[in-house]
């Protein structure tokens, strides 16, 4: 099968998990919503066009390094008094340092073409997390892959309930590894009052997997690198 590999570096890169408030704890991969924003800004799509044209695409993504972690003080905005005021806060945000992230994509053989192609000369600036961001280094190809249908996997992510998928003791004699889920959306609704505030839908637990375990979900192999799928 054809699928589009996308090699992605920056200098920073923050996706910040939404179960944190004052302490912004930051995803270690780029969440759904990050990777339509991308493919949008990329083919020239607002958010929801953007959205609507991933539907028939899969992911995966295999996290090459994470050079390093740093904290950030920002100052915000914060509604008071039930909405009466506006008072500011501090806030402090995780920031990946130097992340080097591969992104997969299955889909249709002409819409990955076309993604291609839109990667080379993208028609808005890419960026990670916020829109400063800016990805400093992109490069997409087209693959041979091949559904494997048990495999190790590491340094990548996986949706759904784990259970009956991974094995966390085959290769880990000795220890346990723990592995973080977070409860991400991978969609927006407009706002009914206004068009302009997104409202999260489609939650879904997605774990990240830090250590090498035994998978047996859906999952596709480039070279050496095993991809578990999610859309």
């Amino acid at each position: 099968m054809l699928v589009l590999q996308i090699s992605i570096k920056g200098y920073t890169a923050s996706f910040r998990s939404p179960a944190s408030m004052n302490y912004q704890e930051s995803l270690p991969f780029p969440p759904p919503t990050t990777i339509t924003g991308i493919i949008g800004a990329a083919t020239g799509r607002e958010y929801f066009e953007a959205q609507n044209y991933c539907r028939d695409l899969s992911f995966g993504v295999h996290i090459q390094e994470n050079e390093g972690m740093a904290k950030d003080a920002w100052a915000i905005k914060k509604v008071k008094d039930g909405g009466r005021s506006i008072g500011k806060a501090v806030v402090i945000r995780e920031v990946l340092y130097r992340p080097n992230i591969i992104l997969l994509i299955v889909g249709p053989e002409t819409k990955l073409k076309e993604i291609e192609k839109a990667i080379s000369d993208p028609c808005f600036p890419l960026s990670l997390g916020r829109d400063d961001e800016f990805i400093t280094f992109i490069q997409s190809e087209l693959e041979t892959a091949e559904r494997v249908e048990k495999s190790v996997i590491h340094n990548t992510v996986v949706k759904g309930d784990l259970q009956g998928k991974i094995n966390i003791t085959a290769l880990s004699e000795g220890s346990i590894p723990h592995f973080k889920t977070y409860w991400l959306n991978s969609e927006f609704d407009r706002d009914k009052r206004n068009p302009k505030v997104r409202r999260p839908r489609n939650r879904s637990p997605y774990t990240y997997i830090s250590e090498p375990v035994e998978y047996s979900g859906e999952a596709v192999a480039v070279s050496d690198t095993v991809f578990p799928l999610w859309r």
